[in-house]
């Protein structure tokens, strides 16, 4: 929701326009929604001394006992029937405590969407202390690795047996050797075309010292800066790199058009390459 502010732990804050609106969405089909309940019966809701649940819409007959009910409730919360008392919140500040177990619960005017909250009278109760919600409190059984990797039929043993079989499909059909990537051949080209290196182009033959390696502005990609023995170049080095020979020492070629090694120093007198700039 656009714009809504949210409170120091981060939950949402509505206007109270928007909390009317809300409320009148979920209450709407209140006043009909226990049209199809048959007669005789009633929907109440169940609350429990003991735990944190609620219980919503559960069907009594108006004319069981009290004692038929704590026998249904018991179901439903764990508590024994001697142990329970039952109360029935019929609105607020309106409560009464449903003492007589042979009466039925239309004597203390039951009806639909009132609420039974169960008092369980006994301390050492199933439900006590949080024993039927408090998942901490149940005792975990665990099995050592060594116990574990003994069993024949286990989720660790199918994973072995699939990554067996993987491995030897693998073993069985290797993959094709990868080609170079265009990371591979720059790593590569940054270790050969180091800076003071001797080099030739392939196209001319034409020698001379690398003076700089990487991209120029307006082109892509890298190009290997070359400061030619003799002036056969086309400029001093366009500012990239400077040639301590003027002018038109300098050229700049792509990586795959030079090789660098031990080259020294000759007259070459063969014409200039396309590949060139």
């Amino acid at each position: 929701m656009t714009g809504t502010q949210t409170d120091a732990g981060g939950k949402p804050m509505f206007s109270s326009q928007e909390s009317d609106m809300m409320r009148a969405y979920v209450t709407e089909r209140d006043s009909t929604r226990f049209d199809l309940v048959p007669q005789g019966f009633v929907k109440l809701d169940v609350s429990h001394s003991n735990l944190e649940q609620r219980w919503h819409n559960i069907t009594f007959v108006l004319g069981d006992s009290v004692l038929a009910a704590k026998e249904k409730l018991h179901r439903h919360g764990g508590s024994a029937v001697a142990d329970m008392q039952l109360f029935l919140r019929r609105g607020p500040g309106d409560t009464v405590a449903m003492e007589n177990e042979h009466l039925a619960l239309g004597y203390y005017g039951a009806q639909h969407g009132m609420e039974i909250f169960i008092k369980d009278s006994n301390p050492y109760s199933m439900s006590a202390n949080g024993a039927l919600e408090d998942l901490s409190l149940v005792e975990k059984y665990e099995m050592d690795d060594e116990t574990y990797d003994k069993r024949e039929k286990s989720v660790r043993v199918d994973k072995r047996r699939e990554a067996a079989k993987k491995a030897a499909e693998r073993a069985a059909n290797p993959p094709p050797p990868r080609e170079a990537t265009p990371d591979d051949k720059k790593e590569q080209w940054l270790a050969r075309f180091g800076v003071g290196a001797r080099a030739q182009l392939k196209v001319g033959e034409r020698r001379g010292e690398v003076k700089f390696f990487g991209p120029i502005p307006k082109t892509e990609g890298s190009w290997v800066g070359i400061e030619l023995d003799e002036p056969h170049g086309k400029h001093d080095g366009k500012n990239i790199f400077e040639c301590v020979k003027t002018p038109n020492y300098g050229v700049f070629v792509r990586p795959d058009n030079v090789d660098v090694g031990e080259f020294p120093e000759r007259d070459p007198f063969d014409e200039l390459s396309d590949d060139e700039v």
